[in-house]
């Protein structure tokens, strides 16, 4: 209970409703109502391996790029899940992070705490600079 509560307490808050319409604040404001059927729906996640379709409800909406759209060019497309899908999936996420830093290689920066895909550019360009300065084109 106290991984999920740590969890929520880690979101995003004033996101766009889901399909559910609950926001992070509800679940945050009656946590001592609706935690334990929040704990129930996440293990019952768990044994089988598979979200139920009601939970794994999703709605995608176009958010204009810029103020006046003219074409679907114009539009970027987002997918609004239900809340508590969010948890499981963040659950998940986190249980399975200090497992993956074992088996994802050290190139693979954006799997990897404390690392951003940015850094990646910073060792090319790196590399390209002791390339051009000790002449080694080949």
């Amino acid at each position: 209970m106290g991984e999920i509560e740590a969890t929520l307490r880690h979101c995003a808050k004033e996101k766009i409703l889901g399909p559910d319409g609950w926001t992070l604040e509800f679940f945050l404001g009656f946590w001592d109502l609706v935690g334990n059927e929040v704990l129930e729906m996440i293990e019952e996640t768990h044994n089988p391996g598979i979200v139920s379709g009601v939970l794994n409800t999703n709605f995608i909406a176009l958010i204009p790029n810029n103020s006046k759209p003219n074409t679907f060019d114009d539009f970027r497309p987002i997918s609004l899940c239900n809340f508590v899908y969010k948890v499981i999936t963040k659950n998940i996420a986190e249980i399975k992070k200090p497992f993956l830093a074992r088996v994802i290689s050290r190139e693979q920066f954006y799997f990897l705490p404390n690392r951003q895909i940015l850094d990646a550019v910073d060792i090319a360009q790196e590399v390209i600079h002791s390339v051009k300065k000790h002449n080694l084109n080949a």
